[in-house]
């Protein structure tokens, strides 16, 4: 169960990392588990590939998650 939750809470977090033009990939220790990128490719900010992503959140466990977070300054920017 923990497991699904700190999934979908990265997964929340692509919204923000559209808006800010931030590539962020959500793995689960070491397997992606998903790309992010806009919905329409109409999008400004769409991209169909890049090599490195800014971010990536390993929701392996809470460590590794929060360390991804801490590399997006997520919290100190909704705060």
């Amino acid at each position: 169960m923990q497991l699904l939750f700190r999934i979908d809470f990265a997964r929340t977090l692509s919204m923000y990392s559209i808006m800010n033009g931030i590539n962020v990939e959500v793995y689960n220790n070491g397997k992606k588990v998903r790309d992010n990128y806009a919905v329409s490719e109409d999008d400004p900010d769409y991209e169909k590939d890049y090599e490195i992503p800014d971010v990536i959140l390993d929701v392996f466990d809470e460590f590794t998650l929060f360390k991804g977070l801490n590399e997006l300054k997520y919290a100190k920017n909704i705060l």
